[in-house]
């Protein structure tokens, strides 16, 4: 049985600039920017500029921080384009931890083993990402959205 709220669910949390003023035309033309350039460049480097950018002409913009920024693609944004890319972002960076540690050492005899449980994962990180990029969806990371 599910029980009713007591205290409406806010549709963007208050503290993210981008969210709260996403009518103002800085925030799309931001929003379009992060749209245009998520597959470019890395989400830091871009929550840095987009950051920047708000701050310069908001000052005391609550919520605009480049940790607020990064935060809103990954948490706030649905396009697409943009999901995607945070998810083979993801997957790349699991696949890259994972190929790190792919062989072990045993320690009795100092012989080099393989870790078969993580070229499992790893291997199923990198065909994960490669379907990504297979896909139709994967064409919209390289391509411009509609």
């Amino acid at each position: 049985m599910l029980s009713r709220a007591t205290t409406p669910v806010p549709s963007s949390p208050p503290d993210c600039w981008l969210c709260t003023f996403s009518h103002n035309p800085l925030a799309k033309v931001l929003h379009e920017f992060i749209v245009e350039n998520t597959a470019r460049m890395s989400p830091s480097a871009m929550s840095q500029q987009v950051s920047e950018q708000a701050l310069l002409q908001y000052p005391r913009a609550s919520g605009a921080s480049p940790e607020d920024v990064e935060r809103h693609m990954r948490e706030h944004i649905v396009n697409p384009v943009v999901s995607l890319s945070m998810h083979a972002r993801s997957l790349s960076s699991l696949a890259e931890c994972l190929r790190g540690s792919l062989f072990d050492q045993d320690p009795e005899t100092g012989q080099r083993l393989v870790d078969v449980k993580n070229i499992e994962m790893y291997l199923k990180s990198v065909n994960q990402l490669c379907t990504l990029f297979r896909s139709d969806n994967g064409k919209l990371l390289f391509g411009r959205f509609p």
